[in-house]
């Protein structure tokens, strides 16, 4: 469910960013995600916003379109991983999420790959937000970008690519991982993706 944060810091927000988007499904909360870097976005409630994705990038169940579109390509890409993510007890670390996006070119399902996009796209544009990956890159994100002020556009995972030959092996290979998706879709450079669309 929504925290009672949310419901208290974002409120205005949820007006000005979604005003007609249903509160059921998980719509709201994923159209007040897609707006967390915006300017006009209150720091309280991109605070909150924050929790709440990190709570969502450590368990599969907490994401109500990707549980809903893409639990029967999970039991089939990641039994082992759905199987641990099913006890519901937050100890797989998202692991399930993460086996997905390794085998996403496995998926059919276009209603799971949009669903399954918006949470590599949150990983992307901010490693904080992947469990393991925040983990396994912490001593090389201090070492090599501590100067960096991350807004959540990528600004860490890339200053870490610059570093690629340098970083610890677990997080080079993570950083890998999120530079190939990065790649792969043009939906992943904002800027450029909106200008395109305008066109």
């Amino acid at each position: 469910g929504v925290s009672s944060g949310l419901v208290r810091y974002c409120k205005a927000s949820r007006k000005k960013f979604c005003p007609d988007v249903s509160t059921q499904g998980g719509q709201l909360l994923a159209c007040m995600q897609d707006h967390i870097n915006d300017e006009a976005m209150p720091t309280d409630c991109k605070h909150e916003l924050r929790k709440h994705m990190e709570r969502q990038q450590a368990d599969f169940f907490l994401n109500p379109l990707v549980k809903k579109f893409c639990n029967e390509t999970a039991r089939k890409i990641c039994p082992g991983e759905l199987k641990k993510a099913a006890k519901k007890d937050l100890t797989s670390h998202g692991d399930l999420l993460t086996c997905m996006m390794k085998k996403r070119a496995l998926i059919n399902n276009t209603d799971c790959k949009n669903a399954l996009f918006k949470k590599e796209q949150q990983r992307v544009s901010d490693i904080r937000l992947a469990p393991a990956t925040s983990d396994l890159c912490r001593s090389d994100t201090v070492k090599f970008c501590g100067s960096i002020q991350s807004r959540g556009q990528g600004e860490t995972r890339m200053c870490l690519a610059a570093h690629m030959k340098s970083l610890t092996d677990g997080c080079r290979e993570k950083i890998m991982d999120y530079t190939e998706m990065a790649s792969e879709d043009v939906r992943f450079k904002a800027k450029l993706y909106n200008l395109c669309k305008a066109a």
